[in-house]
């Protein structure tokens, strides 16, 4: 796509028109197994720009997956003039440039696809072996991702980036009588080797927990929240963060900064400049340099989550967070940057969670649940299912709760509520970027 490029600073040349060029390319490949058999190896490529202009402070987009740069520049340049007035303004830095290099690359790549057709069976195997007698299908995915990104604009950015990653999912799908059980295991990688016989481990454990049913009365319980149910609650903090909910002020973090609104035992950071955690990245989908940096530290607002435009509306400075990305579709160019947490690691605490478990009476432990942004997630309001969800009873993991939901307050599960970390992060299922301490708080409800 470098064509386009040079289209594009031709065209700024001759119009003078604040700018920014977007381009994306991406290749997948899949080797999949279904129900404990081989299925298929398939690949996929998408490539596409898209292009914003500013005219009299008024903000004009347009995507392509074709090579018709005049076309789009126009298209975006008409549509401007018909949006309302933005205080966005493009990167004017040339010197902070970043060019693409290795350290984003996977060696995971390059291996072939027969050592993924034999490991793909050794799983199947080793996970059919532990769970004998049953006959329950078993499912594995390795997905190999390769993305290139290149971001200039009209003011001398050109930032690069290639990165690749391994992931690799397996679940457990049956049905015993009435009881339906599907559970997963996960696990993803830059350049650090899988560890399989994890993955295997957890996958076997979950579906032997799965096999006996139990139930709760509804009340107030003690609750482990895992990484994996951590990806989605953490929704909550994001949207509270938002630049844009702070410049409207509906969010309850609103001229917080430097105060507490948390638990101190929460500290939680991003951190991009760990390059083998799959999602990270040198520069958000905006340009902007991504650094580490505290978002909460021992309780403490540091942070919000702002990209060029609600960093402009809040007169502060864009802090990487500018992202075309949704957590189930990953990265499009035909997308207009909103906000998000780039990867993140949240401090562990000091409890051993062997022991957190053994000292509840009764209690849940939240493994996942998919939809707990049901509620007003603005303002922290979380209501969601017991997607994967098990009681804990004297001291023990006993079963799992199925038809139930949990409901509470982000900032006050989490701040007057929170009682305890675990003294491992660890990486969320289906959030390799993601990696937390267990987290055990009181009261919360369960329904």
């Amino acid at each position: 796509m470098n064509n386009l490029i040079n289209e594009f600073n031709k065209k700024v040349e001759e119009t003078g028109t604040d700018s920014e060029l977007y381009l994306l390319s991406q290749k997948s490949k899949k080797i999949v197994f279904s129900n404990s058999t081989f299925s298929e190896i398939s690949e996929n490529k998408n490539s596409g720009f898209s292009v914003r202009v500013l005219q009299d402070q008024k903000k004009g987009f347009t995507s392509s997956s074709k090579e018709n740069l005049n076309e789009t520049f126009e298209t975006a340049s008409d549509l401007a003039q018909y949006s309302s007035t933005t205080p966005m303004k493009f990167h004017n830095d040339p010197n902070s440039s970043i060019k693409k290099n290795d350290k984003y690359l996977s060696k995971h790549i390059s291996v072939s696809d027969d050592y993924y057709l034999n490991k793909g069976n050794e799983i199947i195997k080793a996970v059919q072996e532990q769970i004998k007698p049953d006959n329950a299908g078993v499912n594995v995915t390795f997905q190999l991702d390769d993305e290139n990104l290149h971001i200039v604009n009209s003011k001398g950015l050109d930032n690069e980036y290639n990165g690749q990653y391994l992931s690799v999912s397996s679940s457990i799908a049956t049905a015993i009588g009435d009881n339906i059980i599907e559970v997963y295991s996960a696990a993803a990688a830059r350049n650090k080797e899988i560890d399989y016989n994890k993955m295997i481990e957890n996958l076997v454990s979950e579906y032997k927990l799965s096999k006996n049913t139990v139930s709760v009365t509804p009340g107030l319980y003690p609750v482990i929240f895992s990484p994996s149910s951590m990806v989605w609650i953490l929704k909550a903090l994001a949207q509270g963060l938002d630049g844009k909910n702070i410049e409207k002020k509906i969010s309850p973090l609103t001229d917080k900064l430097n105060e507490a609104v948390l638990s101190e035992l929460f500290s939680l950071k991003e951190v991009p400049e760990n390059t083998e955690l799959p999602e990270s990245i040198p520069f958000d989908d905006e340009g902007t340099r991504t650094k580490d940096h505290y978002v909460i530290e021992n309780g403490i607002l540091k942070n919000y989550l702002l990209n060029l435009e609600s960093a402009g509306a809040l007169d502060m400075e864009p802090t990487g967070n500018g992202f075309k990305f949704s957590l189930m579709s990953g990265r499009s160019y035909n997308m207009t940057p909103g906000t998000g947490f780039g990867p993140l690691f949240m401090e562990p605490g000091k409890v051993e969670l062997d022991d957190m478990v053994s000292d509840i009476k009764e209690g849940v432990f939240l493994r996942m649940s998919f939809d707990c942004w049901m509620g007003n997630i603005v303002t922290g309001d979380l209501k969601g299912s017991l997607s994967q969800a098990y009681r804990i009873k004297d001291g023990k993991i006993d079963g799992r709760i199925k038809n139930m939901a949990f409901a509470g307050n982000f900032y006050k599960i989490f701040g007057e509520q929170l009682v305890a970390l675990s003294n491992k992060s660890v990486p969320a299922l289906l959030g390799p970027g993601f990696l937390t301490p267990h987290i055990l708080a009181k009261d919360v409800s369960i329904m």
